[in-house]
């Protein structure tokens, strides 16, 4: 968490990002988003797919870190990307999209829709997390694909998938 926010602060004495999408509330994700937010006002949204407090795996402790974060964080987010539904009443009344998986042009038009206006520059798109499967940078990079919008994307973290960011970088040319 602390390497993604000294990057992070780098990055956005560069870039200056419109938002930063944070994944769940993991504690990986969740204090360099908390801290963005906090000290450098950016804007958050969290990506709320699974919920760890409903994941057996994770250790008692664990889930009540995850809850504190959530609770910490709620009345910091800007709105939510859901998978479900039933992940609304976890937000409260935060403005939200839900995405069963399946990305295009109509969702994408909702979402943006909801945004300030972008005043004619390329929007500014932060991940910072893992790069492997479990994250979802993949399914971010593959639906990316299908936008003609032009935009800027940043992507911090480490994993097994860096050499596939990387190939998507260089064909995109972010």
């Amino acid at each position: 968490a602390l390497r993604s926010i000294f990057l992070m602060i780098k990055l956005n004495k560069k870039y200056k990002f419109d938002h930063l999408i944070f994944y769940n509330y993991n504690i990986e994700t969740a204090i360099p988003a908390w801290f963005a937010k906090t000290f450098l006002g950016i804007p958050i949204i969290v990506d709320y797919e699974d919920g760890y407090f409903a994941v057996d795996q994770c250790k008692k402790i664990e889930k009540i870190i995850i809850n504190k974060l959530e609770n910490i964080l709620c009345n910091k987010i800007q709105g939510a990307i859901l998978v479900t539904s039933k992940l609304q009443s976890r937000i409260k009344d935060k403005k939200n999209v839900i995405v069963r998986g399946i990305i295009n042009e109509e969702i994408y038009n909702i979402a943006v829709s909801n945004k300030r206006e972008i005043n004619n520059k390329e929007p500014v798109i932060l991940y910072s997390g893992g790069l492997d499967e479990e994250r979802g940078i993949k399914i971010l990079l593959e639906s990316l694909r299908f936008t003609s919008q032009k935009f800027k994307l940043v992507v911090t973290g480490q994993g097994i998938l860096e050499s596939y960011v990387r190939e998507y970088s260089d064909e995109r040319q972010c």
